[in-house]
């Protein structure tokens, strides 16, 4: 037979499943909406522009990028938290970091062209070390 402690226990955990489904969601709500902003901040590729230039725009918007990340998790997603009773939960931590590195990096286009272009340059893409 079931007790009213083991239900009022399996309520519990579905209740906090539900408050971290949500703080997720509105997580990914943010990153969505932020993310495409910080990306037309920056210039895209200019193929004409020196290798130093746009290693100096690449660095400007990692900086950029690591620094409203940084906004984004300390004073939004942490008084959420603590608003919705999540507080030093590792399972929100963990899918935080996972979400904000996919979606925060992965919508930088421009960020990722540059990054493109200039692998394709590196000195060490001549030298044929592996046979193909």
């Amino acid at each position: 037979m079931v007790s009213v402690l083991q239900i009022s226990k399996n309520n519990i955990n579905y209740t906090i499943m539900l408050k971290i489904l949500f703080a997720t969601v509105i997580y990914i709500i943010v990153l969505f909406i932020v993310s495409p902003i910080l990306d037309h901040a920056f210039s895209p590729l200019h193929e004409e522009e020196s290798d130093l230039e746009i290693m100096l725009e690449i660095i400007g918007q990692i900086i950029a990028l690591t620094i409203v990340w940084y906004i984004i998790s300390e004073f939004f997603i942490i008084k959420l938290n603590n608003y919705l009773g999540l507080k030093d939960n590792k399972i929100i931590d963990k899918a935080r970091n996972v979400i904000s590195a996919v979606i925060m990096v992965g919508l930088q286009t421009h960020l990722v062209s540059k990054l493109e272009y200039l692998t394709h340059r590196h000195p060490f893409r001549f030298l044929n070390i592996y046979e193909d």
